[in-house]
């Protein structure tokens, strides 16, 4: 009876998922120009920007950084090119993670640009010159 209900029992077709793509680094000449920019401005202008990456996802309460999480890289990272490297590949760590398939650059670029975060446009020109920078590359 129970080869029976095996050769009777319906097969049900399995649907794969599409898996998020890779998480590709974020290339350092971005890095660089988003560093410099913060550099130059000094304040915490940087921090506002990393914990607000991803805003506008619908996943955000997923995928965000965390203050105290920011606050423990920034001991550990004394350089913001190297505390960005690491945020940027925690961040996108938690987007494969989280089965969200986002391009880092379009977040970081969107993130400039979010009226949400800056209140008004702060980081446009930036975000266009990361854009064009990555149009090069």
């Amino acid at each position: 009876m129970e080869d029976f209900r095996r050769q009777v029992r319906p097969q049900v077709p399995t649907i794969s998922s599409p898996r998020p793509r890779p998480p590709q680094p974020v290339p350092d000449h971005i890095i660089d120009m988003i560093a410099q920019r913060f550099d130059l401005m000094g304040g915490s202008d940087w921090r506002i920007f990393v914990e607000g990456l991803g805003i506008n996802l619908s996943e955000y309460e997923s995928v965000r950084l965390l203050s105290g999480e920011v606050e423990r890289l920034e001991r550990d990272y004394p350089s913001l090119r190297d505390r960005l490297r690491e945020l940027f590949h925690r961040f996108q760590s938690r987007l494969s993670s989280t089965g969200v398939d986002a391009d880092i650059i379009e977040v970081i670029v969107d993130t400039l640009r979010s009226n949400t975060i800056w209140g008004e446009p702060v980081f446009n020109r930036l975000a266009r010159e990361i854009n064009e920078a990555m149009k090069k590359s």
